[in-house]
């Protein structure tokens, strides 16, 4: 009998002993998200996001690692905010988001970290980006007023205005107001493209998917009369200027989004 109660009471202090699973232990977990497989089926570049509780932070940054397996090795260093990593068609080149300029824009660097270069340098940022297959061209978004397109020197104005101005007021008339934390404004998701190189971006056009022989490309677009319940297809050549009405818009009322 003496036995057994040895047992359980050192059973006992095992699990007394045992961290439980709480809240912090949860918070120290790395999170892995946006993997993407570079063209020649070598590496797979991903993010890896962490929490700093004492800066009150979630740091996220690029790392790389063989197909067949091994070591990560991280690749971004500068920036809390590194994101979105974007193969070249020739597997020479990784195109990213970066916050390390103070503002999100898009790099690009050597698939072993080396090089980084900034391609984009938009008072609006920019995020979500796309390369072409022929590696040329770079779509991405950004968040721009309506009546200045790509026009940055037109869109920094109106920011310095808005920043500038006393009345914080809000007016809305209609859905969407306000998306998780952040208000709707009197700018507008749109598309821009700038050539790899850096050349600056050419005007808007609303989400594209690449074809294959890289054009048309295929996006999504909010009719703005009936933002918050309707979202149509379009197919348009990325060369060509905003998809008209007579584009082939299919609508997808059945997929709200906000």
């Amino acid at each position: 009998m003496r036995p057994i109660l040895l047992l359980v009471c050192a059973a006992s202090f095992a699990l007394a002993q045992k961290k439980p699973f709480d809240v912090e232990t949860m918070l120290r977990i790395s999170r892995i998200s946006e993997p993407a497989l570079s063209p020649d089926g070598k590496l797979v570049a991903f993010t890896v996001q962490t929490v700093d509780l004492d800066k009150n932070t979630r740091p996220k940054q690029i790392y790389v690692v063989p197909l067949e397996g091994g070591i990560p090795r991280q690749l971004t260093h500068d920036g809390t905010n590194n994101e979105r990593p974007r193969w070249s068609p020739d597997s020479k080149q990784l195109y990213f988001v970066s916050n390390r300029g103070g503002s999100a824009q898009i790099w690009a660097m050597d698939p072993d970290g080396g090089r980084t270069r900034q391609i984009t340098r938009l008072s609006t940022e920019a995020g979500g980006i796309l390369v072409s297959p022929d590696g040329t061209k770079i779509v991405f978004q950004s968040n721009v007023y309506p009546d200045c397109g790509a026009d940055d020197a037109c869109n920094q104005k109106k920011l310095d205005a808005d920043a500038k101005n006393p009345v914080k007021a809000r007016v809305y008339t209609s859905l969407l107001y306000r998306h998780w934390t952040e208000w709707q404004t009197n700018r507008r998701s749109h598309l821009l493209v700038v050539d790899t190189d850096g050349t600056p971006s050419r005007p808007p056009a609303p989400t594209p998917t690449f074809t294959p022989c890289r054009s048309p490309g295929a996006m999504r677009r909010k009719s703005p009369s009936v933002r918050a319940v309707m979202t149509r297809l379009f197919t348009r050549p990325t060369e060509n200027t905003w998809p008209s009405a007579r584009s082939s818009a299919r609508d997808t009322r059945a997929t709200a989004s906000g």
